[in-house]
């Protein structure tokens, strides 16, 4: 699997503390077999881990704050349908989906999607999250793995959202234990889902 790309806030105009968040997600997804990116407001992305890198047949020197449409758009049959999750996540909707990936040699195979937007502590948007992940398992491993997806979504809003109220109340002792404590708890569980959930380790 080829190594993920990241790159540097500056090249993006990105505000500085989306830096932390994108080295979370890195942490969490480096090794996933879930294809993941970020992406800023202007479309360049930020990071892509190395399935998402394979499953769009990217380089990383290609991917380094390149308009993630660009890229993507001959490996889709209808990346229009993808355009229009991202705008709305721009928005600050959550948005998942299906879209169909054209195969080598022929062929389609179904791709699903989450996507989620990066928040500023001002409460403004900042990015995208995208985690896509190959259909086709036999039916009780998808149930699972769908499942698994879904948790590792839930658990990574979580983690930024405790990481907010820290930063947003560094004067509140207790606060900042309270958010700490969320935030580990949420590592925790993520931990646990690479151990055992399929398409996540």
């Amino acid at each position: 699997m080829p190594k993920s790309a990241a790159v540097n806030d500056k090249q993006v105009n990105t505000p500085p503390q989306s830096s932390e968040q994108v080295a979370m997600v890195q942490r969490l997804f480096e090794g996933s077999t879930d294809a993941v990116q970020v992406d800023g407001m202007d479309g360049r992305v930020v990071y892509a881990n190395g399935a998402w890198l394979s499953l769009f047949r990217v380089d990383a020197d290609e991917a380094l704050g390149a308009k993630w449409s660009g890229m993507v758009k001959d490996r889709l049959c209808k990346p229009a349908a993808l355009s229009s999750s991202w705008s709305r996540c721009k928005k600050g909707n959550r948005a998942k989906g299906v879209v169909a990936l054209k195969m080598d040699g022929g062929g389609q195979q179904q791709v699903s999607y989450t996507r989620a937007p990066m928040w500023q502590d001002d409460g403004e948007v900042w990015g995208v999250l995208s985690i896509f992940r190959l259909e086709g398992l036999q039916p009780g491993n998808q149930e699972l793995a769908d499942a698994t997806h879904d948790l590792t979504n839930v658990f990574t809003a979580i983690m930024a959202g405790a990481q907010l109220i820290e930063r947003q109340n560094s004067d509140t002792p207790g606060l900042v234990a309270k958010s700490d404590l969320i935030n580990r708890s949420a590592q925790r569980g993520l931990q646990l889902l690479k151990k055992f959930g399929p398409g996540v380790a």
